[in-house]
């Protein structure tokens, strides 16, 4: 199983993420508005179709009094399964988000990386002020980014640590250090930067 951004422990093999190409073009179809045109239909390409209709591709939104308060796009888990000859079957799982007429996938937690996707589906007057507004955030991360790895390691890490500058959510351990996001706050408790790290001190 795999997600929009997946757990440092999980696999990331190009098998499973070449199905996000094929979920993020079909939702770009579904979700998205298109605009009438009067140019000529180009032509199809009969090996990107052959290919499309080996997937079956499904959706279902995310609802959440939550999500709402905390963000600003619309996120969508999408299941994708690739059916082949001699009963060959694989699938995924991932999460998308949608902006308006703009959906794309998150970055993935594999490494240390700035994340302005991610910072850009977050309402710009949610804040993070006190404890309980930490643990709400905390709470879209385990929909959005679920801990994986093996046992029960990394979930046993699970914790947050806020100060007036930042705030770390940790989501597993890595090596000597530990693994998670770290939320850059404004004066007011706005979030101004999220980077993923795999540099957390202990």
């Amino acid at each position: 199983m795999t997600s929009a951004a997946q757990d440092n422990n999980s696999n990331a093999s190009s098998p499973k993420r070449r199905p996000a190409r094929f979920i993020v073009a079909a939702l770009l179809a579904s979700l998205a508005w298109t605009a009438p045109s009067h140019a000529a239909a180009p032509e199809k390409d009969p090996i990107k179709e052959a290919i499309r209709k080996l997937y079956d591709i499904s959706y279902v939104p995310i609802q959440s009094p939550i999500f709402t308060k905390i963000y600003a796009a619309a996120f969508y888990e999408v299941s994708s399964k690739l059916e082949g000859g001699d009963n060959m079957m694989a699938s995924a799982k991932t999460i998308v988000a949608r902006i308006q007429n703009n959906v794309f996938l998150l970055e993935a937690t594999t490494t240390t990386r700035p994340m302005p996707m991610f910072l850009s589906t977050i309402k710009k007057d949610f804040r993070i002020t006190k404890d309980e507004d930490a643990a709400l955030f905390e709470n879209t991360l385990d929909r959005l980014f679920p801990i994986g790895g093996f046992g029960d390691r990394d979930q046993k890490s699970k914790a947050f640590r806020r100060t007036k500058e930042s705030v770390t959510f940790i989501r597993g351990e890595f090596f000597e250090k530990r693994k998670g996001f770290v939320l850059t706050l404004g004066p007011s408790g706005t979030i101004t930067g999220i980077t993923y790290s795999l540099d957390i001190k202990k």
